[in-house]
């Protein structure tokens, strides 16, 4: 437009960029509009054109986004989940060893800590009978529990009876808690929701701590709850993170379960494309960069969910970014891509560090799909 000019005020710049971003987004350009942000973000990070212009794509990236959910969701592979065969109509509650167990039908998370210490300082075999016979009761009444409605202070006892066998180390309740795990999404989700992957996880991690290939069992078996398996597979990560010494052994655990993955159909009833996903950033967040072959031909063959951790190309990248830098490296890795260090650093005035101001959402399900419009999980994506 002008090619007698080589010098050109930052305004003018940045004005000619916002417009090419406004005209990108509204022809549905995301690559070109995205492309152009990218520009103005280089020259003038804090400049005001440049936050009007990131208000352009974002309508366009999450038009995108649901585009490539609704894909997603047409691919998807889901194993059909394998229904216990316990439920009755019972409507009575059962009869326990300990009345202080009823307790726990009374209280939800907010329970008082005396309560807790009275139930473990009951004997421990017959205290373990009860709380099995909780988890039990937790399927054999689950009808009459719905029809109740829900509600935390009534509905948490399923959480304390997990709670409580991991205190007590109940490595024998493993076979009755897997049980209950590998129920349907239905009652997964009415009495634990969330839980099954931000809590349950810890209980997997304490009682199988010295038996992990009780979890390796757990994960190769078909008709499995997706977030069942994913707490599973943080309870295998963070026993990587929190004893390195573990790691080869956890290494050849997900080794095999994604050996037997990639060598499934679906009609094994086994595949499940999201769950690899949370599996693989699993692997990503402990190291395990000897998995990518693996990883790689479950990519091929269409059984990874690319909205939980992108592509292999970005799962490649990101085991990569996880090489430890020299200290050259790592003052220029802080000083060129930490916020606040790199603004403004051609601008003549003195640069000044500038701290990260908190960002302040509406509450998000950590399994929902991620607001930004990355189509990652949220807990995957800016929920970390």
């Amino acid at each position: 437009m002008y090619p007698d000019q080589d010098v050109f005020h930052l305004a003018e710049v940045t004005g000619f960029l916002k417009l090419a971003i406004r005209y990108f987004a509204a022809i549905d350009n995301l690559e070109l509009a995205e492309n152009r942000l990218e520009m103005l973000k280089a020259v003038a990070p804090d400049h005001h054109d440049t936050d009007h212009a990131e208000l352009f794509v974002m309508p366009l990236r999450l038009k995108e986004a649901s585009k490539r959910w609704e894909k997603e969701k047409e691919q998807q592979i889901v194993p059909t989940p394998v229904k216990s065969n316990l439920a009755t109509n019972k409507k009575d509650a059962p009869q326990f060893n300990h009345p202080e167990i009823a307790s726990l039908y009374h209280y939800g998370l907010r329970i008082p800590h005396s309560i807790l210490r009275d139930i473990l300082a009951l004997p421990r075999q017959t205290l373990i009978a009860d709380l099995e016979m909780v988890l039990q009761n937790s399927i054999g009444r689950f009808d009459y529990f719905t029809e109740l409605g829900y509600d935390e202070e009534t509905n948490s006892f399923l959480l304390h009876a997990l709670f409580l066998l991991k205190e007590l180390n109940a490595v024998e309740s493993l076979p009755m808690i897997f049980s209950v795990l590998a129920s349907d999404y239905d009652y997964l989700a009415f009495l634990l929701g969330d839980h099954k992957t931000e809590s349950v996880w810890q209980c997997l991690y304490s009682l199988c701590f010295n038996h992990p290939e009780a979890l390796a069992v757990f994960l190769k078996t078909p008709g499995i709850d997706t977030f069942s398996k994913s707490g599973a597979s943080e309870a295998l990560c963070q026993m990587v993170l929190h004893h390195p010494e573990k790691r080869e052994e956890i290494a050849v655990i997900y080794s095999e379960v994604f050996t037997i993955f990639s060598n499934a159909t679906p009609e094994d009833n086994l595949i499940d494309s999201e769950f690899l996903g949370l599996a693989i950033c699993d692997t990503i967040d402990c190291g395990l960069e000897e998995l990518l072959p693996v990883i790689q031909i479950l990519y091929e063959k269409g059984y990874v969910s690319p909205g939980i951790c992108g592509d292999f190309k970005a799962v490649d990248k990101a085991f990569c970014k996880r090489n430890v830098y020299t200290v050259f490296e790592l003052y220029d890795h802080v000083l060129n891509t930490w916020h606040g260090y790199n603004e403004g650093k051609d601008e003549s005035s003195e640069s000044r560090f500038i701290p990260i101001q908190p960002v302040i959402s509406e509450k998000i399900g950590r399994n929902d799909n991620c607001p930004c419009g990355s189509g990652k999980k949220y807990k995957k994506c800016c929920g970390k």
